[in-house]
């Protein structure tokens, strides 16, 4: 048995088989959630952009999300 599996095996045992899912189903997730996240603000400046926004204004909002983020 390869090293996963008998960790697996081991959280299933001790907390539940729920819990394990929930766990595996976040870490499976989070690459493709920090993926959106970047793909958004892309989006976010590129509409910015089509709006008029200087390029300071920009880089003010974009640290300001980032900022807000790396808070929560």
């Amino acid at each position: 048995m390869d090293a996963f599996m008998s960790y697996a095996v081991t959280i299933i045992k001790d907390i539940g088989f729920p819990v394990f899912v929930a766990v595996f189903v976040l870490l499976r997730i989070e690459p493709a959630i920090k993926h959106l996240d970047r793909v958004i603000t892309a989006m976010a400046v590129m509409i910015a952009k089509s709006n008029g926004m200087k390029e300071e204004e920009i880089e003010v909002l974009v640290e300001q999300v980032t900022a807000e983020e790396k808070r929560t």
